[in-house]
């Protein structure tokens, strides 16, 4: 966060049901996208997609699974098991972080948006 490239998306905004995301995101990295490929891109990583690709991992060859925990992880695409089921509840992360952990992220991300509004 501290680089002046880096971008947030913040999660509250919804930025990934957004069809723009995928062309901003060219954008940000100097380059264009096609609306078919923008199109196919944004349908394959929706919500549901994702959710059924997940649902198919204990099925499919390659993917590796946690020994202790049971989860699965695709190291091609890296979905894991924790990418499904999720509620959509916001600010979730504060709760799965440590409160140090989480005051970090938080100060990080201030620390961001108060640069952006002083170059702006």
């Amino acid at each position: 966060m501290k680089d002046r490239r880096a971008r947030c998306f913040s999660y509250e905004t919804q930025f990934f049901d957004d069809r723009r995301t995928l062309h901003n995101l060219a954008r940000i990295m100097g380059c264009a996208i096609s609306d078919e490929a923008a199109h196919q891109c944004f349908d394959r990583l929706s919500r549901p997609a994702v959710e059924n690709l997940i649902a198919q991992f204990p099925h499919r060859k390659g993917i590796l699974q946690d020994p202790i925990s049971g989860d699965y992880l695709d190291p091609k695409t890296q979905w894991h098991t924790c990418h499904a089921g999720r509620s959509g509840e916001i600010g979730r992360w504060q709760h799965k972080l440590s409160p140090a952990q989480a005051r970090e992220v938080e100060a990080l991300v201030e620390c961001q948006r108060m640069h952006r509004l002083a170059v702006a």
